[in-house]
């Protein structure tokens, strides 16, 4: 079962750090359940990716077309210039591929079977991948920081060690902490 809170934050806000909102999930399991937080993009935003992919695409047709390029004299140096451009381009390719891929969609997975809050990140395209791993009894709090964004985190035993635990709207965070808060520490989370 999946819930996915649609109140994610406005496009247009007077903080450019919040131009984009975030969507925050949660996934009930047989084993526990999963928040998982993602970036809302605007419709700009998705023309600036695809704008990008399409660049990409065509450094990595001209690293392709440099050596189907006819070449009037066979020697070495002309063959290490063919070589050096289609490089040159092929890596440019890469490296716009690379920084337009996005933003990584962070996942925390709380494991009520093995009493462990797990965090997860899944890149753009790429695997899911474990980042930390905390038991139960590690956790010392759980809050909502309302700074320039509202944070749900977890404090690591008594220490200023924080972890974030999802990122968007305040209410639905509310309820997510309340929930954390019985289930990690067993009490109901301070309001």
């Amino acid at each position: 079962m999946t819930i996915v809170d649609t109140s994610a934050a406005p496009a247009r806000q007077t903080d450019p750090d919040q131009l984009d909102g975030f969507r925050v999930s949660l996934t009930e399991t047989w084993w526990g359940y999963v928040i998982r937080t993602e970036r809302v993009r605007s419709s700009v935003r998705r023309l600036v990716d695809l704008a990008a992919a399409l660049v990409a695409v065509g450094f990595a047709l001209a690293a392709v077309v440099i050596w189907l390029a006819p070449i009037d004299d066979a020697s070495g140096a002309a063959i290490l210039l063919k070589g050096a451009g289609s490089s040159l381009m092929a890596l440019l390719a890469l490296l716009v591929s690379y920084l337009s891929r996005g933003d990584d969609v962070s996942e925390v997975q709380i494991d009520c079977n093995r009493a462990e809050l797990r965090l997860m990140a899944r890149p753009t395209g790429e695997r899911l991948r474990l980042v930390g791993r905390y038991g139960f009894e590690e956790i010392g709090g759980v809050f909502i920081d309302r700074g320039a964004t509202t944070r749900l985190m977890a404090r690591y035993r008594n220490t200023p060690h924080l972890v974030t635990i999802a990122t968007g709207p305040g209410p639905r965070l509310e309820r997510l902490r309340d929930r954390l808060g019985r289930d990690l520490l067993g009490t109901p989370a301070p309001h």
